[in-house]
């Protein structure tokens, strides 16, 4: 590829205001700015591996700002979930919510019935984004088992 056809893959960055943070924004990139000085805040990993910014004296998960910005809902509600299992990548497009509600997850193989994907995922030693793709209906399985809400 040359250096013209690059530039029909890129796309601008979308900003949108998080309005109980005034004067902050997020992009659909996953970044966070002062929106009066354009200045990007500089994340930190929390020990899970999500991406944290410290606003107004307050910690908080780039990925939640992302959902509230983006989908228009309380992160209180969803479990999050990343797409490539990377929970360090908070970009939209990386990102789909599973409402809270629906929380038990039925295995076929053992015919496990469990209280959360957390639960789940401790009980077979995998990462829960793994059994959200099942759940989400990207993935018919995962390390051999299958996942599906009851």
């Amino acid at each position: 590829m040359n250096a013209r056809s690059d530039l029909y893959f890129m796309k601008e960055t979308v900003w949108k205001p998080l309005y109980d943070l005034v004067p902050y924004e997020v992009s659909d990139s996953g970044l966070v700015r002062n929106g009066e000085t354009g200045t990007i805040i500089c994340p930190k990993f929390s020990s899970s591996g999500r991406k944290m910014v410290g606003i107004l004296g307050r910690t908080l998960c780039i990925d939640s700002l992302v959902a509230v910005a983006f989908f228009g809902v309380d992160p209180n509600d969803y479990d999050i979930l990343h797409i490539n299992d990377d929970l360090g990548d908070s970009r939209e497009c990386n990102l789909r919510l599973i409402p809270k509600d629906r929380k038990r997850i039925f295995e076929s193989t053992t015919g496990r019935v469990f209280e959360s994907v957390n639960e789940c995922a401790e009980w077979f030693g995998i990462a829960p984004g793994g059994i959200y793709l099942c759940l989400g209906g990207h993935r018919k399985q995962c390390y051999g088992y299958q996942f599906e809400y009851i």
